[in-house]
């Protein structure tokens, strides 16, 4: 059941995306399991933003963090290196994965924007959370506005 969807802008000269597990955005409340299509748009490449991910599969299916943290301030490569790949796609590439596995980005350095659109599905028995997730979202998040833009451009997923 689709839970939620967005498209992740990786612009020339963006930050890396530190080490997290997408579950501990608050996910619990809505339901324990969650499986991402992740849909490339353009190249995904290291130079700008490639996703880098665990890539052993060993990784238990529950939180290694609090919610709302990430799992290392250390931006990629992760370590140890030998553990995380750097997947490279193209537009088109289709990539999946869960909410536990460990994941993030490196900066954009190119010159060249990196854009993935992510869907996100829930199990059927946890019932359909889209709206109240959305609904949730928007009180504690609402979208930013020239005139009342949050400090520091913060958002979260």
């Amino acid at each position: 059941m689709l839970f939620k969807e967005k498209i992740n802008y990786k612009l020339p000269g963006c930050r890396p995306d530190k080490l997290h597990q997408d579950q501990a955005a608050g996910w619990n409340a809505y339901g324990d399991f969650y499986i991402t299509m992740g849909i490339a748009v353009d190249e995904n490449r290291m130079e700008n933003a490639a996703l880098s991910f665990l890539k052993s599969g060993n990784y238990e299916k529950r939180l290694m963090s609090e919610e709302w943290c990430c799992l290392s301030e250390a931006d990629p490569p992760y370590q140890p290196e030998d553990d995380y790949v750097l997947l490279e796609a193209d537009p088109g590439d289709v990539i999946f994965f869960d909410s536990y596995v460990p994941h993030g980005s490196p900066a954009n350095t190119s010159d060249r924007s990196r854009r993935n659109i992510f869907l996100t599905f829930n199990k059927l028995s946890d019932g359909d959370m889209r709206a109240k997730y959305y609904q949730d979202k928007w009180a504690k998040y609402p979208p930013n506005e020239v005139k009342n833009a949050r400090p520091g451009g913060s958002y979260r997923v």
